[in-house]
């Protein structure tokens, strides 16, 4: 009964966190919501779980969910590479202006004194 009410609480941290999401970004905002309240309905109602798993073909609740907890997890790590990456690029390229426009500025100032 302590584990549910720890991880219900965590859930419910959750789902405040995702409903402060919304001005930033909807559809991250209703991801999270919606899986901490399957997260809360799993913790309270194990036997759907199993259920769930049985029908993919896994033969415990448990197990399910850590599948699925690892395709969503790598699948977050790989987006969040993505756009890391993509911000690499981009602070490469405004550094690489920033350092032409102050050599031309050199330049110019050179030419003009």
């Amino acid at each position: 009964m302590v584990i549910q009410l720890l991880l219900t609480l965590s859930c419910l941290g959750f789902v405040f966190y995702g409903l402060g999401q919304f001005q930033h970004s909807r559809l991250a905002g209703y991801t999270m919501v919606a899986s901490a309240i399957l997260g809360i309905w799993f913790v309270w109602h194990p036997n759907d779980s199993t259920r769930l798993a049985n029908l993919m073909g896994i033969g415990r609740g448990a197990d399910f969910l850590l599948y699925f907890w690892f395709v969503v997890s790598a699948s977050l790590i790989l987006i969040l590479h993505v756009k890391l990456r993509y911000q690499a690029r981009q602070i490469t390229n405004l550094i690489r202006y920033i350092a032409i426009s102050e050599a031309n500025n050199s330049l110019n100032a050179n030419d003009q004194g």
